[in-house]
């Protein structure tokens, strides 16, 4: 959160399909809306229910992803998973 102007600049000024960040140290309170005010990029988040930790996912709306939910599977773990899809489905 203390770095939000940085996350800024390089969500905006470089033109990046996918941004990848750990030691986010989101918590729920925190809105992905204070993190891409301009609505660029689909957010997968997780967070840390303690302070520190978390990682989070910017991926441009133009790209196709489908997020997978592994939380049951891997509830302990700091990650987030989607899928990239290319091509057409016909």
């Amino acid at each position: 959160m203390n770095k939000l102007h940085e996350l800024h600049s390089v969500l905006y000024n470089e033109n990046f399909d996918m941004v990848l960040v750990t030691e986010t140290w989101l918590y729920a309170d925190v809105s992905s809306g204070l993190l891409d005010p301009k609505s660029r990029y689909v957010i997968l988040r997780k967070d840390r229910s303690s302070k520190g930790g978390g990682v989070c996912a910017f991926v441009k709306r133009s790209m196709n992803i489908v997020a997978i939910d592994i939380s049951t599977a891997f509830s302990t773990l700091e990650v987030v998973c989607y899928d990239v899809l290319f091509g057409s489905c016909d």
